[in-house]
């Protein structure tokens, strides 16, 4: 078939089958074989890893052509079908051509001997070019590779020290020169540095017959004795057939004196390499024949010392070191101390190692390293006692360490044994719970401070992890502060706005019943009594502008309480199945299968949404026919009565306020063993419900599985953590609980953790902006913080903002939002952008200027409801602290599909932006 095809093709000219590869065919039916390679070769992907997902990317009818052009024809699995191609270019057909005959396809003796003569002649030419910037011809090393590629596209030469460089080097360039030498070179020298491809004996017969035309056989056996050198099934026969060729008889001076060399020394450990064995990686390769020399004699504390030598010259070596054989000379030599053992055990807990040696990796674990850092850092206890150890450790043994160092985990076991817990961290929070928290990230915070002052870490580096940690300590800070209570309530503003609209009438009367004319005084007293004390009542709990029921339902009952534990039950689903899911995302779905379907799963979730509703209902209503409104009413009737029975002409309805503080200070109280005793009953449930049920399989694309034995316990670990967080949420706010100021997004991040997941973190972009007369609208770079007075305004519309993007999008937690804050005189703007789901736009699009019309109604008295995406709410605080009533604009936006709520509100407050510092 090949010979037939041939044969139809030889009619054309003879520069179709020509290495003159300079320009592509610009025809419109030709495939961009250039732009495909600037696009989709790999940069930092292994190669059989990138294979795979290339086979699952590209239509199958293009395997052939992309992954045997730009791969090598040992990836085509129809040469036939290849070569019939009419979308190949005369250029493309000649490198298809060209790697099917080097990977042993016959296509004809004319087409194969042409390929074979241009290709050589092709290959003298560059080398000539290449051996006048070096002192031998032979390819021994990177640095005579990469002048060997620069002769082909006319380059300076790169500088290239490590095997990871190296692998880089050749990505880079095969994007540039697969269309004019080929992909074999380039594949096979990426298939040696594939710590997971297997190299076959077919294949090494193969790469070394293309690696010794393009004289480069020397660093072909280099890179081979490298990966024998883990010692692991499958890397050893290609070596000794390699070897076999090259060294046996009848193949003299087949090898450079360098590579003879090495492999000397590889094959019996008393062989030193020369000192004058230079470059790479000839380099990395002595020490490599070092390791296995101090592995054969079980010289633990130098086998340390040389690993990390090579751990400093070329850390990609360590993917090819025998870590079994490591790890026994380890165990049973004496017990070494220091940071450096320390940086030997991190290296056997990395991924690669547990790729080829999982038994190493189980072995080790992070508890090893734990423990030698542990012992190694016990003795120090200063921070710059540690500083001072790390210099004397070589650069990159020590960046690894301090990267260590420095993340969280580590960070949070070394707070312990160092016992760090400065006064200042100390005082920014009171809260019990958060302290722990608080001692890492300040531990974390003062670890960069003094590695960068030590001169071990880059003032850049060092700056990005404390102002990390500066935003976590503000907000623990804040968070801390919400321990105290989450309900705003102004006394102070509550009384002159009472006084304002009932002293007068409680004077007139107090007057009328001082006239002695008056009929039946007691009745009438009774009567007004009354009926003040329920127009004062509903001031207070409803119709005011600072009322009870609106506060409480936008500090707990809307949102706050219900995303708790709805955020509680979906970690326990996150928790249960085989995979890491979106718990919010998974029953965002759920919910929209038709029939809905019924499992125990939702029948939880049902009875969980039931149980909130019903405790909101009958713990958290101050409205009638509440209990409370009852008390509360009667509590007004006594201090009314008590009013005008005084001698004094000034009426004051302090007493008031201070009799309902009390009685809702006792509500509050109630209502958190009301939560706790309803939580218990919902558990309680559930194990009945889960007793007899082992999985349930969700009908989601694709099915989830769900482990009921495991959700149960998960489900009772995340409630009890919930519960925990919110009874000190069930309180009056004090006074000293608002900061003196805060940064807007350290108060985004505090509302965001009633959204988070274990399988997914929400991220919300957050931009300070300001409006200036001249230059339109500027992003702020570093905004300063707002006042804490207005702390309230801004978390309940941060709050709300958040619950309406992550409830409302049909996305969960894969919502994207972003939040702009946009100051100017007299003048603010908040925008909130989120995406939504393509349903939910088409839901949308019909009812948004319905939707607009309802928010901006004049009467915010639905602002007290629980129903609803809180956008009343908003504007509700908003005339609460500002004294102005807001404008709502609503819009939807395509590309991708979002929702953008804009408030725009004119104010006379110019005290909103703050000179203090958050925390201070």
């Amino acid at each position: 078939m090949l010979k037939e095809l041939t044969k139809k093709r030889s009619a054309a000219s003879e520069k179709r089958m020509s290495l003159d590869r300079s320009r592509e065919s610009s025809a419109p039916e030709l495939i961009d074989l250039r732009a495909f390679s600037q696009r989709f070769l790999p940069r930092n992907v292994s190669l059989s890893n990138y294979i795979r997902y290339m086979r699952t990317l590209l239509p199958e009818a293009y395997h052939d052509l992309l992954l045997g052009y730009f791969y090598g024809g040992e990836y085509v699995r129809d040469p036939a079908s290849l070569i019939e191609s009419p979308s190949l270019s005369d250029e493309q057909l000649s490198i298809v051509c060209q790697t099917l005959v080097q990977n042993g396809v016959a296509i004809s003796e004319f087409i194969d001997s042409k390929i074979h003569s241009e290709l050589a002649s092709f290959v003298e030419d560059i080398r000539k070019t290449a051996s006048k910037r070096l002192d031998s011809a032979a390819t021994t090393g990177f640095i005579e590779f990469t002048n060997l590629i620069n002769a082909t596209r006319r380059r300076s030469p790169s500088v290239v020290r490590t095997l990871g460089e190296f692998e880089s080097l050749v990505s880079y360039v095969k994007t540039e020169l697969v269309h004019v030498i080929g992909p074999d070179l380039f594949t096979i020298l990426q298939q040696l540095c594939d710590p997971d491809h297997a190299i076959t004996d077919r294949d090494t017969v193969r790469q070394l017959q293309i690696c010794r035309s393009w004289g480069v056989a020397d660093l072909y056996v280099q890179l081979l004795i490298l990966r024998a050198t883990r010692n692991v099934a499958l890397d050893d026969q290609p070596l000794k057939l390699v070897i076999s060729q090259t060294l046996g008889e009848g193949t003299p001076n087949a090898l450079a004196p360098t590579t003879l060399a090495i492999y000397a020394s590889w094959t019996s450990p008393d062989d030193a390499l020369p000192a004058d064995i230079l470059g790479s990686p000839a380099t990395a390769l002595k020490l490599v024949c070092a390791v296995r020399r101090e592995l054969a004699e079980g010289n633990a504390e130098r086998l340390v010392d040389i690993i990390l030598a090579l751990y400093d010259i070329d850390p990609t070596m360590m993917e090819w070191l025998d870590w079994r054989s490591i790890y026994r000379t380890m165990r049973f030599s004496l017990r070494l101390e220091g940071l450096k053992i320390a940086a030997i055990h991190f290296l056997m807990g990395q991924p690669f190692v547990a790729r080829k040696f999982r038994v190493v990796a189980i072995a080790e674990g992070d508890g090893a390293f734990e423990s030698s850092l542990r012992t190694s850092i016990s003795r120090l206890r200063t921070l710059d006692a540690l500083s001072a150890e790390l210099s004397s450790l070589s650069y990159r043994c020590r960046k690894l360490l301090i990267n260590a160092i420095l993340s969280p985990d580590t960070a949070a076991m070394l707070t312990v044994i160092l016992q760090h817990d400065p006064r200042w961290a100390r005082q920014l929070t009171k809260a019990r719970s958060l302290a722990y928290d608080t001692r890492v990230s300040a531990l974390r915070l003062d670890l960069a401070n003094s590695f960068a002052r030590a001169g071990l870490l880059e003032r850049r580096h060092a700056q990005i992890i404390i102002e990390e940690e500066q935003s976590r300590l503000r907000v623990a800070y804040l968070q801390g502060r919400r321990q105290n209570g989450l309900v705003h309530i102004d006394w102070s503003r509550i009384l002159v706005r009472l006084n304002n609209e009932f002293s007068a009438q409680v004077g007139f009367v107090k007057k009328l019943l001082n006239e002695q004319n008056l009929d039946q005084p007691a009745e009438y007293r009774q009567s007004v009594v009354s009926a003040l004390a329920e127009a004062v009542t509903d001031f207070i709990l409803i119709e005011g502008p600072d009322n009870f029921k609106t506060t409480i339902s936008d500090s707990l009952r809307h949102g706050q309480l219900p995303n708790l534990f709805l955020t509680a039950f979906d970690r326990a689903i996150s928790q249960s199945t085989a995979s890491a899911i979106d718990g919010s995302s998974l029953m965002a779905e759920l919910s929209t299968l038709e029939p809905y379907c019924e499992t125990w799963l939702l029948r939880l979730r049902a009875a969980q949404v039931e149980t909130i509703k019903r405790f909101n209902n009958e713990c958290l209503s101050v409205s009638s026919p509440s209990p409370f409104r009852t008390q509360a009413e009667a509590e007004v009737a006594k201090c009314i009565d008590n009013a005008l029975s005084s001698s004094s002409d000034v009426v004051d309805l302090g007493q008031c306020l201070k009799s309902m503080k009390i009685l809702l200070e006792s509500f509050l109280h109630e209502a958190g063993q009301q939560l706790t005793k309803r939580l218990k009953e919902y558990k309680e449930l559930a194990a009945q419900i889960t007793s007899d049920v082992d999985e349930v399989v969700l009908p989601t694309n694709p099915p989830r599985t769900v482990d009921g034995y495991r959700f149960l316990h998960a489900l009772r670990e995340s409630l009890n953590e919930a519960e925990q967080e919110s009874l000190p949420w069930l309180a009056l706010t004090e006074a000293k609980a608002t900061p003196d100021a805060f940064h807007l997004r350290d108060l985004v991040q505090l509302c965001l953790l009633n959204h988070r997941s274990d399988s997914r973190q929400p991220t919300v972009e957050v931009t300070i902006s300001e409006h200036r007369v001249e230059q339109g609208i500027v992003i702020l770079p570093n905004p300063k913080p707002i006042s804490g007075k207005y702390f309230p305004l801004f978390e309940s519309l941060t709050k709300n903002i958040l619950l309406n993007a992550f409830s409302h999008s049909g996305l969960g937690l894969r919502t994207k939002l972003a939040i702009e804050l946009i100051l100017a005189d007299a003048r603010l703007t908040i925008k909130a952008k989120s995406t939504i789901s393509p349903a939910k736009y088409q839901a949308l699009r019909d009812r948004i200027n319905t939707i607009q019309a309802e928010a901006n109604k004049g009467n915010l008295s639905a602002a007290g409801e629980d129903t609803g995406s809180g956008l009343q709410k908003m504007r509700w605080m908003i005339n609460r602290y500002l004294n102005v009533t807001p404008a709502l604009r609503l819009s939807l936006l395509s590309d991708p599909s979002s929702f953008e709520l804009a408030i725009e509100t004119k104010h006379s407050h110019v005290d909103i932006i703050s000179s203090e510092s958050p925390g201070s």
